[in-house]
């Protein structure tokens, strides 16, 4: 909220982006936009646009909020988009500033991975965490 108001932004667009996106996540999982393929978006605007359907027809607003979104061609699109990645940054650095957390990432994705090899590296990631 503070960067879109010195930005001169819409903050509450901004904030029902973020609360919508969210919504999504939680529902669909948090994939980094590089890793999701054109299933996986089509899966998370779907999954929020049966939620958002399920509202009253006077807020539609929230509709158009999340195209909005979803297209990301406008300045508050675009801040969403750029704190959802200082966000995953963030991430990344509590999870290789803590071992245990790590390894439960990395228990999580060693689950749904059923490939043989990639589950040997992920073995060889927890082994490396845990020998530092």
């Amino acid at each position: 909220m503070i960067i879109s108001d010195l930005e001169k932004l819409n903050t509450e667009k901004i904030s029902q982006m973020s609360i919508l996106y969210d919504l999504a996540k939680s529902i669909t999982n948090n994939l980094i936009l590089e890793y999701k393929s054109k299933h996986d978006v089509i899966i998370e605007n779907t999954t929020i646009r049966k939620i958002l359907q399920k509202l009253p027809e006077n807020i539609t607003i929230h509709i158009m909020n999340y195209e909005e979104y979803s297209l990301n061609k406008t300045k508050e699109a675009n801040l969403v988009h750029e704190v959802d990645k200082l966000e995953l940054a963030y991430q990344a650095r509590i999870y290789t500033q803590n071992n245990k957390l790590l390894n439960l990432f990395l228990d999580y994705v060693g689950n749904k991975i059923k490939n043989r090899q990639l589950k040997k590296i992920i073995r060889f990631h927890k082994k490396l965490k845990s020998t530092k």
